[in-house]
């Protein structure tokens, strides 16, 4: 991992938005002082710093041993370990939380993820899985339907680009209760998040995207044939691109427990906090 992809990170999550959505992820905890909650995918720490100022023992883990020595060397006095999502270093029943914050798009396996979290909760612990939904990204774009194969060629790079509209029913299946959904949505219309969207391009490039109509880049200009067709969105021009819209156009609160579609199912930045049994 780059340190530009660090500091790109470290650029978004201190985005007040961003701010706001983790505050409301701990109230979803809904710790007491001297609970234990581990923070899965902690990447360099943050979360973890921030549920420690609220005197609850929070525990930091990533699969990445690079983004563990960064949140080491930056909060030594924080407790981070290296683990995976399917294989935590905890004892049974040991925390009363249980944070994800964007990794269960990464899961191939989500189901078995969580019962590792139910393995290592107290009875009555929470969850809280924050994810986005890689197919409702919105990019106010003057060529749309690129810009759409762009945004479906990035989500199928991903392991499991919708889990996020998952979540209520995997939640349920792994035996929570009283779960809840909320879909928040993000606007960014800065620089900050420029980055992303040459990102979002340049995978689609390489995926071999390309657009029905011939061969073309979003600037207007000549494309390049690639496999599995004849047209190649090229990363620059994402300059192009005046606003890029972070979605999530979906509801929710609480719901019955019901194998029943969820209107959720939309919702990318979709947070759902459950109780274990």
């Amino acid at each position: 991992m780059s340190n530009e992809l660090i500091k790109l990170l470290d650029r978004a999550d201190a985005m007040p938005a961003a701010a706001l959505l983790r505050a409301r992820t701990y109230d979803l905890l809904r710790l007491k002082p001297g609970d234990t909650v581990v923070d899965v995918g902690c990447g360099a720490g943050l979360a973890v710093a921030e549920l420690a100022d609220r005197n609850v023992t929070a525990v930091g883990m990533d699969v990445s041993e690079e983004m563990i020595t960064v949140a080491r060397r930056r909060r030594p006095q924080a407790d981070f370990r290296i683990g995976d999502a399917y294989r935590l270093p905890l004892h049974d029943r040991e925390v009363a939380g249980y944070r994800a914050d964007k990794v269960f798009h990464e899961l191939a396996d989500p189901a078995k993820a969580l019962a590792e979290a139910v393995r290592v909760l107290t009875p009555g612990g929470r969850i809280v899985l924050i994810g986005q939904d890689w197919d409702t990204i919105v990019i106010d774009s003057d060529q749309p339907a690129l810009t759409r194969i762009i945004v479906h060629a990035r989500a199928d790079l991903t392991t499991n680009p919708r889990a996020a509209r998952a979540y209520r029913n995997l939640l349920l299946d792994a035996g929570f209760r009283e779960v809840e959904v909320e879909a928040h949505v993000g606007v960014f219309t800065g620089e900050t998040m420029l980055a992303m969207l040459t990102g979002l391009a340049q995978a689609a490039h390489s995926a071999g995207g390309h657009h029905p109509g011939g061969v073309r880049r979003l600037d207007g200009g000549a494309g390049a044939p690639c496999r599995g067709g004849p047209a190649v969105p090229r990363p620059a021009a994402v300059r192009r691109l005046r606003h890029q819209v972070a979605d999530q156009p979906a509801p929710q609160a609480r719901h019955p427990r019901s194998r029943k579609p969820a209107a959720s199912a939309t919702a990318a930045e979709a947070r759902l906090a459950g109780s274990c049994m």
